[in-house]
């Protein structure tokens, strides 16, 4: 997440406070856990009504 800092202006980063900066991180590293992943076509399932139009 810092590299986004550093490779674009930052501004919404250092718009944040520490905490949700630390909940950002974690909420970042936490999405590559496979325990927490969620399969296609569970989320196709749940968003069913919007996915036919």
């Amino acid at each position: 997440m810092q590299n986004l800092n550093d490779e674009q202006n930052g501004e919404a980063w250092h718009k944040l406070t520490d905490e949700q900066k630390q909940d950002l991180i974690i909420s970042y590293e936490e999405s590559f856990d496979p325990a927490n992943m969620v399969s296609h076509a569970q989320v196709k399932a749940s968003h069913k009504e919007w996915l036919e139009m």
